[in-house]
């Protein structure tokens, strides 16, 4: 065997060259490293110090220690210390409360995590045609849902589709799934609504000790089947307003009303009744933009339900898309599993109502051609108050609201 032999002097080390230290230098260094360690730990003591005494006021309450949870969705604002209780030792009270409930619901209310000993939505879809036994608040949601939201939960496949329209890519290949340009999708989503519009497709039965049974025809499993749908049913656009619902009750209940949590995608709740006075901002899109023209102030423990069809935040284009010639795709998916919006911006509010009612109530007056005054007429007959922009005037009803439009802007009642 022939070996390769290196240079034996590739390693032989080089002669020693002398270097004069001049030791001033050695003791500046020390001293810049001795303020440094001085600074930092100066630093990590303020840290813990703010930490430990944290200040009474509004402060932002976040979930520790990351995970997909209810709140990447969410913004929670609580007054710490309002009461009179320590601000520190309330925050890691609330702090920790919140994140246990973000975890709990997001999972509990899922349609695509499969979570070992957990029987939420996702399982449910995972076994159509099965009595199975759930927890009692998602029976109860599930239950609210198909008596309230029409055929809402069973167009999620519909939902699901329409949302590869807000995936990133060429506006071309995006527009394949949009029924307003695609033949394609628009018979796609009719054929998935004469199956899901009847309840001899597709319905849920609802049995004592909450039990379950999600029905689906033996013609709907081949259908789903041959075009790999696995979701059969979901919350759709409703599902924020069901976890902000979720969460607030269970917080309110532990004594914590002095706080406000919104969903990016328009649902609030107020929860508690306060003496605080809270602002919405109101805008207008118009083709050359959108631009704040006034503000709804209000306060108690109200629930508001905001529609709108235009991207105010970067994660409304995970469901709002904007086209080169500025129309507007969005996932306001009526029953028929078409998206439609009558106005570009739609409020309703209420003091004794959820966002999930409200929002489902509003539905019939948002997810629409244009706005009906029958469907108006029905949220006044609800008690849920309403408003929105018609060219420069606010239309508006209801009551707990003062309103401060730009110059140039009416209301009208």
């Amino acid at each position: 065997m022939n070996r390769t032999v290196g240079d034996k002097n590739a390693k032989t080390p080089k002669p020693v060259k002398k270097i004069e230290i001049d030791e001033s230098k050695i003791k500046l260094r020390t001293v810049l490293f001795i303020v440094a360690i001085i600074v930092a730990v100066a630093a990590f003591g303020f840290g813990l110090y703010s930490l430990l005494n944290r200040s009474a006021g509004w402060t932002k309450i976040e979930v520790e220690g990351g995970g997909v949870n209810a709140s990447l969705d969410l913004s929670f604002y609580y007054d710490v210390g309002k009461d009179g209780n320590d601000a520190n030792t309330e925050y890691r009270a609330i702090t920790a409360l919140y994140g246990d409930l973000c975890v709990r619901y997001y999972q509990l209310f899922d349609e695509y995590a499969q979570i070992e000993g957990l029987r939420n939505l996702n399982y449910i879809n995972r076994h159509p045609n099965e009595i199975v036994e759930i927890d009692e608040e998602l029976y109860s949601a599930i239950k609210f849902f198909t008596e309230t939201g029409g055929r809402a939960i069973y167009s999620f496949p519909a939902f699901e589709y329409t949302e590869q329209i807000f995936i990133e890519g060429e506006e071309t290949l995006r527009g394949e799934f949009d029924y307003v340009i695609s033949e394609n999708a628009e018979e796609y989503i009719s054929e998935l609504y004469g199956f899901f519009r009847s309840d001899g497709s597709v319905s849920f039965e609802f049995y004592d000790d909450n039990k379950i049974k999600l029905y689906v025809s033996p013609e709907y499993l081949q259908f789903l089947a041959e075009r790999q749908i696995t979701n059969v049913v979901g919350w759709g656009r409703y599902k924020n307003a069901f976890l902000v619902d979720r969460i607030s009750d269970e917080l309110s209940k532990r004594g914590f009303i002095y706080g406000i949590i919104s969903s990016y995608d328009g649902y609030t709740r107020v929860l508690g009744e306060t003496d605080e006075k809270y602002d919405l901002t109101i805008y207008d899109a118009q083709k050359e933009g959108v631009s704040a023209v006034g503000s709804m102030e209000y306060s108690a423990a109200f629930s508001i339900v905001y529609f709108r069809d235009f991207p105010l935040v970067g994660k409304d284009y995970n469901r709002i898309r904007v086209y080169s010639d500025g129309r507007r795709a969005h996932d306001y998916i009526d029953d028929c599993g078409f998206y439609k919006s009558s106005v570009p911006l739609f409020l309703a509010f209420s003091e004794g109502k959820s966002c999930a009612e409200i929002a489902i109530r509003a539905t019939n007056a948002y997810v629409s051609d244009k706005i009906s005054e029958s469907a108006l007429y029905g949220l006044q007959i609800e008690g849920i108050g309403y408003a929105y922009m018609d060219g420069k005037y606010l239309h508006f009803s209801g009551n707990g609201m003062n309103i401060d439009l730009s110059e140039g802007y009416e209301i009208v009642k």
